[in-house]
């Protein structure tokens, strides 16, 4: 999980979702073929490469992603990286028992990140799914203010049915989901 953690600040991504136990879903998830190939990192205020890219490459069903930090490799790769589909939703895992996961979309050779806003969505789920007990949200720290505690992370405990209904059904709107890294393939 540590490299995939890596692999997320190399890309501005703040909200990789820390997932417990993938258990039989893993073995459900796919390899994205769109996904394969070198991508470089666009700046947050344009079509401008940064220097970071990253190569995604296929290695025994799953990906193995590379980072790069102006041509050369930034730390090890990452593997193994899969993708699954909620609803409308696509999503990036990194495994195989335990890891991240970040939602994506890939129009017109640009592949857009998003930052699922914890207190949002952990609302949605209360609401909409108050027996649940596959997620679960950090309770605040004492003392802790009220950003510290909009920003408190949600995790999954057990990836399942349940998971992937919770996600499907989470509106697509900037109010639930933030736009973040972009990036536009490279080769």
């Amino acid at each position: 999980m540590k490299k995939w953690l890596i692999a997320c600040m190399l890309l501005s991504l703040a909200a990789c979702i820390p997932v417990d136990d993938f258990g039989e879903y893993w073995s459900k998830m796919t390899a994205d073929p769109a996904l394969q190939g070198r991508w470089a990192k666009l700046s947050d205020d344009g079509d401008k490469t940064t220097g970071q890219e990253v190569t995604v490459t296929l290695k025994d069903g799953a990906y193995e992603v590379q980072p790069y930090s102006n041509g050369a490799a930034d730390g090890d790769p990452t593997y193994p990286v899969k993708t699954f589909t909620a609803g409308s939703y696509h999503f990036v895992a990194v495994g195989p028992s335990s890891g991240d996961i970040i939602r994506y979309t890939l129009t017109n050779g640009q592949l857009q990140f998003y930052v699922l806003n914890p207190q949002a969505a952990w609302e949605f789920i209360e609401k909409n799914y108050p027996q649940q007990q596959s997620m679960s949200r950090d309770d605040p720290e004492d003392g802790a203010s009220s950003e510290e505690d909009v920003e408190r992370p949600l995790a999954i405990e057990s990836f399942d049915d349940q998971v992937i209904t919770m996600f499907a059904a989470i509106p697509n709107t900037r109010s639930y989901w933030e736009p973040d890294a972009r990036l536009k393939k490279a080769q």
